[in-house]
């Protein structure tokens, strides 16, 4: 309920001047209020009471208690409204959204939801209740009384309206639990008016506190999906969300072929963690190859083809190669440290951020898959060691490049690319509880192992190891071990290229001098490099060789092609991560340039702190908060909200800070 601080004031007032004039009336004309004693009785409260007692929004609720209005004729009950249960101490309550006195033993109360049910869908409601006793006064108060009221919808989690979800496993929808119990209604149609749904089911799972969830078995058409759900019983349809089924990205840009005796078989992209910096940085990427390699003449040989529409600047490329005991397997760091391991340690445990046990998915290689189409993360802990470990993961995949787009769901702005930056991040929980930072994993498009070499601590204690595995848009995993270095010493050379040919795509020659000018290559759809290395075989012949190619360089879409590669219009992005501790980026797009307000707000509406009041060109923005408050103290944990205000365009989005 909703009272202007004039209105209520001046109604309280009212009823105890009316209250006043009463009991003084009754003192001249000697009526009694029954069998008085030295103190008057406290009533005994009956309904509603207890977390068990939750009602609906507009609910008539009748309270009442038990004392038969024997003893009394005149009561005052207090009710007080909570957001959430927020509140430590219910005796510090002061300022009662109805405070009343009353001749009956009943009052029949209505309540509204205010803009927060939105988000929580419940509010707390705390009551409690006096009587007067004739030639005694007022009895003590009554302990307070708590029960709940919640909105007749339920709010939709994910995934997100208008996700793009590639079909491979299930789809899991998700909204926020409501109180009381109960289970809900799912439906799923191609048609926004639910005219013939595919999917019209009830689920009742609902894994954790906050969460509900329904997993999608049944095979559904590409194309937009609108999915709703109401609660049985009460029969009100939340707002519709849809998401965009699209087909599985075919080969991304630049693309490592490896030749097995008789033709060259793909491997995987390389340099995609450039994507991550919006094409614009030039990385360096170290990636172990997973096919038998054979040699051609004597010569190992690799082909590098750019086979979308896409721009590669390659600016070195070298070649590893790793002599080890047989007994042993070789993995190789992001950042390019190599080492030899006997055994992969499996988890004690992997929990996603749904609350979702994980670990049966991500404990072996048995293309039992690790799914995630949304922004997320996995909590995963390995058992204590006394020697220092390593953290992989096996295949992580990436989103696609550019490409020809016949299903007409290719990103049209430079935002979208964006998003679809395909690195995952990798975080360890130092002794102090904060999230200490590791190098972030590129992401491939087929099955192999990444692997992490940061402080993962030794644990003589035997304290277990715990690491966050984060991303920004989809994942998709089939284990995550952990290594333990070999008490060998393998054998590690670095090879330049011995031989390259260029075959470029369009009859115009490119001229280009080699690694060793110091030139840049430039890459474009269509063009094949061939590159061969005299490394000879293991020197050893009881040993065991695996090779390893590093590249420096970065790609990004060919913009001739793709000319809608621009802010189209105003964006807020979700942040990331989220939730979060101790940092967010929130992004942002803006078509025009102009004056840009983005601000944090709590859930009461209150201005927490003002990231950006500028003016600011045209095109993609970023900026990080770190939990801190305009006058620089840090803010609790929480909910919050983020809005960008910039010309027209005014827009808020959820945060959820987790200490």
């Amino acid at each position: 309920m909703i009272h202007s601080d004039h209105a209520k004031n001046g109604a309280v007032l009212l009823m105890r001047v009316c209250f006043m004039v009463t009991i003084a009336f009754l003192l001249l004309t000697g009526v009694g209020f029954g069998d008085p004693s030295d103190t008057c009785p406290v009533p005994e409260l009956s309904f509603p009471t207890g977390w068990g007692s939750c009602f609906y929004a507009h609910d008539n609720i009748i309270i009442n208690h038990d004392w038969e209005c024997t003893y009394a004729n005149l009561y005052e009950i207090q009710i007080f409204e909570i957001q959430r249960d927020t509140i430590d101490n219910v005796d510090s309550l002061t300022d009662p959204i109805v405070q009343t006195y009353l001749d009956t033993c009943t009052y029949n109360l209505w309540l509204s939801m205010p803009v927060y049910m939105d988000v929580y869908n419940w509010s707390s409601i705390y009551w409690r209740l006096r009587a007067y006793c004739d030639s005694v006064g007022w009895s003590d108060w009554t302990e307070f009384q708590h029960y709940r009221v919640c909105v007749t919808t339920p709010h939709l989690a994910y995934p997100a309206n208008g996700a793009q979800i590639e079909y491979t496993e299930d789809i899991t929808l998700t909204w926020f639990k409501m109180p009381c119990g109960g289970s809900y209604r799912v439906q799923v149609d191609n048609n926004a008016d639910f005219s013939s749904p595919e999917i019209d089911t009830t689920s009742s799972y609902c894994p954790v506190s906050i969460y509900c969830q329904y997993d999608i078995d049944p095979q559904l058409p590409n194309g937009k999906q609108y999915w709703r759900v109401s609660k049985i019983g009460y029969g009100d349809w939340s707002y519709s969300r849809y998401f965009k089924i699209i087909s599985p990205p075919v080969t991304s840009c630049p693309v490592l072929f490896s030749y097995d005796g008789t033709q060259f078989i793909q491997e995987n992209p390389l340099l995609t963690a450039c994507e991550a910096s919006n094409y614009t940085e030039v990385v360096t990427d170290y990636y172990q190859v997973t096919q038998k390699v054979q040699p051609r003449n004597g010569m190992i040989t690799f082909q590098l083809k750019e086979l979308e529409d896409e721009i590669t600047y390659l600016e070195e490329f070298e070649l590893i190669s790793v002599d080890h005991e047989g007994e042993t397997s070789v993995g190789c760091s992001v950042d390019g440290r190599i080492f030899t391991y006997r055994d992969a340690v499996t988890p004690l445990s992997a929990v996603d951020h749904n609350g979702v046990d994980r670990l049966g998915e991500i404990s072996n290689s048995d293309n039992e898959l690790f799914v995630s189409n949304e922004q997320g993360y996995l909590i995963v802990t390995f058992a204590g060691n006394p020697d220092q470990g390593y953290v992989a993961l096996r295949a992580p995949v990436k989103l696609p490049c550019p490409f020809n787009d016949p299903g007409g769901f290719l990103p049209k702005t430079v935002a979208d690319f964006d998003r679809m930056a395909s690195s995952v991040i990798v975080e360890l929980l130092d002794t102090d509880g904060h999230w200490v930072g590791l190098p972030d994993l590129p992401s491939r498009q087929n099955a192999v192992d990444e692997i992490v070499l940061g402080s993962l601590p030794s644990s003589a204690d035997g304290k277990p190891t715990t690491v966050r595995i984060s991303w920004p848009g989809g994942f998709v995993t089939d284990r995550i071990n952990q290594f333990f270095p070999a008490d060998e010493d393998p054998i590690i050379n670095t090879w330049p290229v011995s031989e390259y040919r260029l075959e470029p795509a369009r009859p115009t020659a490119k001229i280009w001098a080699g690694f060793d000018s110091g030139k840049t290559l430039i890459l474009k759809k269509g063009d094949v490099l061939e590159v061969t290395f005299d490394c000879g075989e293991p020197q050893d012949p009881n040993m065991t060789r695996d090779y390893i190619v590093r590249a420096v360089g970065r790609y990004h879409p060919d913009y001739s092609v793709f000319t809608g590669l621009v802010p189209g219009s105003y964006e807020l992005y979700d942040a990331y991560p989220n939730p979060f501790n101790p940092t967010t980026t929130i992004g942002y797009s803006l078509p025009v340039a102009g004056a840009v307000r983005l601000e944090v707000f709590n859930l009461l509406g209150q201005k927490v702190a003002t990231l950006v009041d500028e003016y600011q060109h045209a095109g993609r923005h970023t900026v990080e908060w770190n939990t801190t408050a305009t006058g620089g103290e840090p803010v609790a944990s929480g909910v919050y909200l983020y809005r960008l205000t910039a010309g027209d365009f005014s827009r808020s989005k959820k945060l959820i800070l987790m200490k």
